[in-house]
Parts: structure tokens; sequence; C-alpha cells
């Protein structure tokens, strides 16, 4: 079908020498009309619009500004030299990444390219993504195209509940190493081993309960990291304590080149970045059967479960939270850990505990090797 642009020309004009279109008012779009810009855009006036798309395309740097913001439906990127944003651009529909990296003068506090609710994008790779802070709107899940100038760095957001609001940015070493000051790699629980020295995801105004995937790439992730990807784990910088807690991992996918990890479920808020750490190599012979511990009465994963458990019936498990604090303790344990403490010292004796990751040590009392690990526990309705 041959694409019809319909304008209302109404102080909407170009100003060649300056290289400038300015917008005062009157720009409206009709069902599937398209706009290719090949100048900066200034804009003046109210312009949100509800249909159609604007592209920017060229072979230099463009430039959107003006004294109000820019409400696009579609949007498609096709410069090589990229766009940057001084003024609130939002994203309605669709934003397609073709060649070009959007950046802008927004901060994490204050971004200034949002996806609204119903927004997505299309195309984001290693030659077209934000090299900029995003803030995604009233989301239940969303993958933030985030990177640096030559590498596409994203981070998939899920949210455990009905939807979310999130503000991210990616920071690597090269070209911005001021994280490692700001967050110590020193810093961490005691489960974690190494700390990911050269880069990060920062992330703010999260609502909520939240899951991640990062993506890890031989190109940006350091080497001590993914040396055996069997022991990485997702880790988050934690607002109030200031340090690196264990936010562990759900699932992993990929090789040493690339891949992919997912935490567990965590509370957003408290939380002000996350990148990958590594842990001490595990025991597979009694590994949980699930590192997600829901006693939500369903049948799946409501208890903690050993493989091979029978193979060790004289044990003693013992299982503490984050604190370093024993929440729980029993011999010859078969399946019998659904979220409550059994300890005189445990503040919630007798009550579910509060969500979150907790560490166990099982320990065989016929020889005394013992095997630990992490889980992490959805909360429970007491």
């Amino acid at each position: 079908m041959r694409k019809i642009l319909l304008i209302f020309w109404l102080g909407l004009y170009s100003i060649s020498a300056q290289e400038v279109l300015r917008h005062d008012g009157g720009l409206q779009l009709f069902e599937e009309a398209q706009i290719g810009i090949f100048s900066n855009l200034e804009n003046n006036a109210s312009l949100e619009l509800n249909q159609g798309l604007i592209g920017f395309y060229g072979n230099t740097n463009q430039t959107i500004n003006g004294s109000l913001p820019v409400d696009f439906y579609d949007m498609e990127l096709f410069n090589p030299n990229g766009i940057t944003l001084s003024t609130l651009a939002t994203i309605e529909n669709n934003l397609n990444f073709v060649s070009g990296n959007i950046n802008s003068i927004g901060t994490l506090e204050a971004p200034l390219l949002t996806f609204n609710e119903s927004a997505f994008h299309t195309g984001a790779s290693d030659q077209s993504k934000a090299i900029t802070p995003i803030q995604s709107l009233a989301k239940s899940e969303f993958v933030l195209p985030l990177g640096t100038t030559d590498h596409y760095r994203p981070i998939e957001v899920a949210f455990s509940e009905t939807s979310f609001d999130l503000q991210s940015m990616y920071k690597w070493v090269e070209n911005d190493d001021s994280f490692q000051s700001n967050y110590p790699i020193n810093q961490k629980e005691s489960s974690i081993i190494t700390i990911e020295n050269q880069e990060i995801w920062e992330i703010e105004n999260v609502m909520g309960a939240i899951q991640v995937t990062l993506h890890w790439d031989n190109r940006t992730t350091s080497s001590e990291t993914i040396v055996d990807i069997d022991n990485i784990i997702v880790v988050g910088w934690h607002r109030v304590e200031q340090e690196w807690h264990n936010l562990g991992n759900s699932e992993t996918t990929g090789t040493r080149e690339n891949g992919t990890i997912t935490s567990f479920i965590f509370d957003g808020p408290d939380y002000t970045a996350v990148t990958f750490g590594t842990i001490a190599n595990s025991n597979p012979k009694f590994e949980i059967s699930s590192q997600l511990i829901s006693p939500n009465g369903d049948g799946i994963h409501d208890a903690l479960t050993f493989e091979n458990i029978d193979e060790m019936p004289n044990n003693v498990l013992e299982v503490y939270n984050r604190y370093g604090i024993l929440v729980f303790q029993l011999k010859n344990y078969s399946a019998d850990f659904v979220g409550y403490a059994n300890v005189d010292n445990a503040i919630t004796r007798s009550k579910g505990l509060a969500s979150g990751i907790y560490y166990y040590i099982l320990t065989n009392k016929d020889d005394g090797e013992m095997f630990q690990g992490f889980f992490y526990l959805t909360p429970i309705n007491n």
C-alpha cells in the first residue's frame, strides 16, 4: 500500500541555512503517514503524534531540542552518526533502530528517552541502540536497549506483580570508570567470590519486586567473570547497606563468549545497580532441586528439596538468612523446610520468613562432608 503523508502546515517550517526543522504548532499525521527528517528538529509547540512515523536520516549527527517535549508514535533512526536529545522524547508505539545511536544530555534521575506503557523497540544491535539513560513506564516486562558506542548491552526486566516503572543506564569501564569507586568490589556478602569490575547497569525508581536478565559478552565482560559460567550469579548493590548482595541465578544460557543469566526475584527499590558476580564451585551430587522456593501450596517448589538426598539419610540441614543468622536446623532432613523458622533465636520462629536470599549447609554426619549453596524464598502469607 502506498504511504500517504498528510500534514496540517501551520507554523511548521524549515530554516535550511541552520539545518533546523522548527515546529511552532499544527503538525498532525494520519493513518500510515511518514515524515523523513534530514536536519535537526526544534520543537516549540505541543507535538503528540498518535499515528504515523517520523524517521531521522542522514550522515551527520542530528539533534532534537526545543522548549517542549516530543511525543512520537513510531520513530525510526537510520543515521550512522546518530541523534542527540536535548528535550524529552517519548515513544508511544515503536522505536525502530536501523543505524546509529541515541545519545542525550539526560541523567539516570531524569532520562530524556521514555518508552510508554504500550511501546516497544525493534532492530537494536551493536550498530544502533541507546547510549543514554532510558525510562520505561508501566510495563510487566521490557528489554531496555542500552549499550556503548560500539556494543549492545541490554538489560531485561520482568516485574513479579503487575507493572513497573524503571530507569536504567549502562556503564562500561572504557567509557566511564566512576562506578568502580561508587560501587567497591571488596564490599560484598561472604558468599560472593568476585564482582564484575568492568560493567554495570544502574537502576532507579523501581517499584516492587523485579527479576533481571543480564547479557555477558567477552568483549565487555571481564575474563575473570566468565572463566566458569556455571558459577556466575547476578549481584546487586544495596542502597542502604552499601555492599554487593547475591541476587542468585535462576537460569543461564550461552557459552563463555556470550550468554545470559537471570536473577531470582528481588526487591527492586533496595538496589541501585546490578552486574555479574561469581560463587564457589558446588558439588552437583546433592544440589537443590530448585533455587526458587515458593511455599504457596501449588505443589511446585513448595519445599527445599535436594537431588539424591535419600543417599545421605544421616544428615543435618542448616539454613541462614543473608545476615548470617540461623533460622532453620534439622537432623535427617528430607523435604521439611517450607519457609518457616524452627530455632529459638529466630525472631520469626514458627512464622513465615521474609522473602529473599537464604543460604544452606547440608552436612553428611557419616563423613563430615558439607554441601552449601543458596536459594530464593518468595513471600509467605502468615
